[in-house]
């Protein structure tokens, strides 16, 4: 991975992910100004402790100025809903390197890992008694 994208997550900029819904079978890319809407109503429901609501409302799309209508987004299933329509897409946040992140609800169960505890021991050269402490 190139040294630009070993940035953690949490320090990338809005314009560094790319929104994308799904059309068919395949996935077109939301518009920077869309993805930069989406990313921050994303980062607004990720604040909030797990199990509250992760659905968010917009007329705030690019393409929808003339309309406003409202859409329902969803960042916990990753789906927006045109309110009016009901029409829903899947959507997809996407590095520019192409890497697909994790939605809200995959966030969550994810595993949390326990760093295991390494004695002064475990340091020691092959074969010197390297004990591991769970």
């Amino acid at each position: 991975m190139p040294a630009k994208q070993k940035r953690k997550l949490d320090t990338l900029d809005d314009e560094d992910i790319v929104w994308h819904w799904q059309d068919g079978k395949k996935y077109l890319p939301h518009n920077s100004v869309d993805s930069a809407l989406l990313e921050s109503g994303f980062q607004q429901k990720a604040k909030l402790k797990s199990g509250s609501n992760k659905v968010w409302h917009t007329t705030g799309f690019s393409f929808n100025t003339e309309y406003k209508t409202q859409y329902v987004i969803d960042f916990a299933k990753m789906t927006q809903t045109n309110s009016e329509s009901g029409t829903m897409r899947k959507l997809k946040r996407v590095l520019p390197t192409g890497q697909r992140l994790l939605s809200l609800e995959e966030e969550a169960k994810k595993p949390v890992t326990r760093a295991r505890k390494v004695t002064k021991e475990a340091t020691a050269p092959k074969g010197r008694g390297m004990k591991l402490v769970s």
